[in-house]
């Protein structure tokens, strides 16, 4: 549902643009930061992402966080911590 939610219809083919997995290779870095306790985005979706990613040239990571699906967005958290530490490195 959060697909249609965002578009506001069913995806269609000509919502291809605003999936980053037909966008592919991108020019600019990509960390996809996922917790593996995420029960809402399988873990999977991550892994798949990267290997396509970097398949086409581009330069992706996979960063496996400990935590739930919101784990990524609470300041509190060790995940948190270790996003500002990959925005802190980039150039």
């Amino acid at each position: 549902g959060a697909v249609r939610g965002l578009l506001g219809h069913a995806p269609t083919a000509d919502d291809a643009r605003f999936d980053p997995a037909q966008q592919l290779p991108l020019d600019v870095p990509v960390w996809c930061v996922h917790a593996q306790g995420d029960a809402n985005v399988p873990f999977s979706q991550s892994v798949e992402y990267v290997e396509r990613a970097t398949a086409a040239g581009a330069q992706a990571e996979l960063v496996e966080v400990e935590g739930d699906h919101f784990t990524v967005i609470d300041p509190a958290s060790t995940a948190w911590a270790r996003q500002v530490e990959i925005l802190d490195g980039i150039d």
